[in-house]
């Protein structure tokens, strides 16, 4: 290639950046990535990189809308009404396990547009891949739902994790089953190793990173804080749902002030423990093919609709 050419190659890269970035000045793609590296992230944690993506210049395609706020705030509110520590809060009302879902769906649905509302092909493979597998860990989880709902009698967080604490319940087939299938719906959702490698950016592989590769400044911050707010709501919804113990109630809270500091502590080490248990299995299994990753989610809807089945069969099951 003649100097001239590359010459003229140069000034169009330049002027092509330039026209996709919001402000004055153009923002490095080496310091981006030097950013969204698994070393910057483990060094520091989830917070520290979307505190850097914040004064960071945001490079936004024409084509960009409003897409990511709205998914990131579905999100966000979803994860709001999990109950953590205490039951019957001021909006347990609204605690309603299917219109978690619907949010969690909602999030999901806008994540995707975003993914292709860039007009890139890494954006479109990320959303297909995305849409793929939410269609088969939604009857996954509505199986499960309907195990839990059967058991408690209700749908209302709340009112769930009330009934499960209480010594009616005893161990459970069915109850265990949909452990296993809500734990295998998790990894899935959230993007964990064997279905998906957060911290990768090869573009076989790649699911969730490819949808937001083009992102950057305060909306690759918000995605990134809504992803991590999906995890914290997963481990809180298993934490809330099969292991309820050290959830306080309105009515302990008004008589001993202590038991919700008992509550926020037990909280504390569910977290520990689902994050110990989530890195211990991250670096045990190997990221399996995408075309592998409808056996897997299959294999969660099979186990959901058996524990519901075997409630059917059997009450005390």
């Amino acid at each position: 290639m003649s100097p001239g050419c590359s010459c003229v190659m140069s000034i169009r890269s330049v002027a092509l950046n330039c026209r996709f970035t919001e402000c004055g000045n153009v923002t490095s793609l080496s310091a981006h990535a030097a950013l969204t590296s698994p070393e910057a992230s483990n060094a520091s944690g989830p917070v520290a990189p979307c505190s850097n993506f914040l004064p960071t210049c945001r490079m936004a395609n024409s084509t960009t809308g409003f897409v990511v706020d709205s998914g990131s705030c579905a999100t966000w509110v979803a994860a709001s009404l999990v109950p953590t520590f205490r039951t019957g809060l001021l909006f347990s009302w609204s605690a309603d396990l299917i219109a978690i879902i619907a949010l969690l769906g909602s999030a999901r649905f806008f994540q995707a547009l975003a993914g292709l509302d860039v007009g890139t092909s890494f954006g479109g493979i990320g959303s297909s891949r995305e849409v793929m597998i939410a269609s088969l860990a939604e009857p996954a989880m509505i199986m499960i739902v309907f195990t839990v709902a059967l058991i408690a009698g209700s749908t209302q967080l709340s009112t769930m994790a009330g009934f499960l604490v209480s010594s009616e319940v005893g161990l459970r087939v069915s109850l265990g089953l949909a452990l296993l299938a809500l734990v295998m719906v998790a990894i899935a959702e959230n993007a964990r190793i064997p279905v998906d490698n957060p911290a990768t950016h090869l573009e076989l592989t790649m699911v969730h990173e490819a949808m937001v590769l083009e992102y950057s400044g305060r909306h690759l911050a918000l995605i990134e804080l809504a992803s991590s707010l999906k995890l914290l709501l997963y481990v809180s919804l298993i934490a809330c749902l099969f292991a309820p113990w050290g959830l306080a109630t309105r009515d302990e809270t008004l008589a001993a002030p202590a038991a919700l500091l008992i509550g926020v502590g037990a909280y504390l080490v569910k977290l520990a423990v689902g994050g110990g248990l989530l890195a211990l299995f991250e670096t045990s299994v190997a990221k399996m093919r995408v075309f592998r990753v409808p056996e897997f989610l299959g294999a969660a809807l099979m186990l959901g609709l058996l524990a519901t089945l075997l409630l059917f069969v059997s009450r005390s099951l």
